[in-house]
């Protein structure tokens, strides 16, 4: 591993100040990367870790859309990108890989990483697939665009249906602006926006058995047919949940997200199950959308 005998990764956290009001608003689509470099070469690992499938989707997505540009031609416009990750390597400053962000630097919001290293093989081998670069390199992007929904969330949510969700089980959360559509059930609700390109939903419900709670408050078109979680798809990853669904003895299905909190009483854990319906479309952005809303529960007692 020439050049990297030791990988080391080194985080600075940018202070947390309020930006001058003038500041412009960056620019480009959720989960979009603009990465800069001397050559495209030299960004070919950064481009192959952003194009990593993201997980539980029924067909593969990346977890970030890339676009390059040449440092020669990066200029002010390309400064407003949301997501940029600026890669640099020299032997005379750099003797091992590192990593270096900040926020809101040329506009708001703004995730500026550093990505630098003493030449290109040294890259290549700290983001081959599956490394801890990669794997930091993703992290670090998919927080600043949870918090960035969050903050949207904020703005645009349905304060009707928080009301519902804390008077049923106890609990607050920023429910989407749009999910007019709800069904209450016992100790389950249903949330959805009823979309006609691709149905966003939000289930709550205290019990722990995902599947006997789906079957029962969700059935399908006809007599037999009700929804399902697809066991083998299922993946832990700390408190979240993910995975696809299906509706038994039809041929609908998607992706869903769930998350289990206990309630303030401490005498039962609800599930928050997300789910998307959206045949024949990309579902990445919608099913990101709604863990988003997952993050923002607060199961604390006012």
């Amino acid at each position: 591993m020439r050049g990297i005998s030791i990988l080391t990764v080194l985080f600075l956290l940018a202070a947390c100040t309020d930006k001058p009001a003038l500041q412009p608003t960056s620019s480009g689509r959720p989960y979009e990367v603009w990465v800069v470099a001397t050559a495209e070469t030299q960004a070919r690992s950064i481009k192959a870790t952003l194009a990593t499938a993201a997980a539980g989707l029924p067909q593969e997505e990346p977890c970030f859309d890339s676009r390059f540009c040449l440092s020669s031609r990066f200029n002010a416009a390309g400064k407003l990108a949301r997501n940029l990750i600026v890669v640099d390597t020299d032997p005379t400053l750099y003797s091992k890989v590192s990593i270096t962000y900040e926020r809101n630097t040329y506009a708001t919001p703004q995730m500026l990483i550093h990505v630098q290293a003493p030449d290109r093989q040294a890259l290549d081998t700290a983001f081959a697939q599956g490394s801890r670069y990669g794997k930091e390199l993703l992290r670090l992007l998919n927080r600043h665009e949870l918090t960035i929904r969050s903050n949207f969330l904020k703005r645009q949510h349905n304060p009707q249906a928080e009301q519902l969700v804390r008077d049923m089980f106890n609990i607050g959360m920023q429910i989407p602006a749009d999910m007019q559509s709800s069904k209450r059930g016992k100790g389950f609700l249903w949330l959805s926006d009823n979309g006609t390109d691709g149905m966003q939903n939000i289930c709550i419900f205290d019990a722990a058995d995902i599947d006997s709670v789906l079957k029962a408050n969700i059935p399908g078109e006809e007599d037999g047919m009700y929804m399902q979680t697809v066991a083998p798809s299922i993946i832990h990853e700390g408190g979240i949940l993910r995975g696809l669904w299906q509706m038994e003895g039809d041929a609908m299905g998607g992706p869903f997200v769930a998350r289990r909190v206990a309630d303030p009483s401490g005498n039962r854990h609800l599930t928050v199950l997300a789910f998307v319906y959206a045949p024949g479309t990309t579902k990445r952005n919608r099913m990101r959308q709604l863990e988003a809303v997952l993050y923002t529960i607060n199961n604390k007692q006012s």
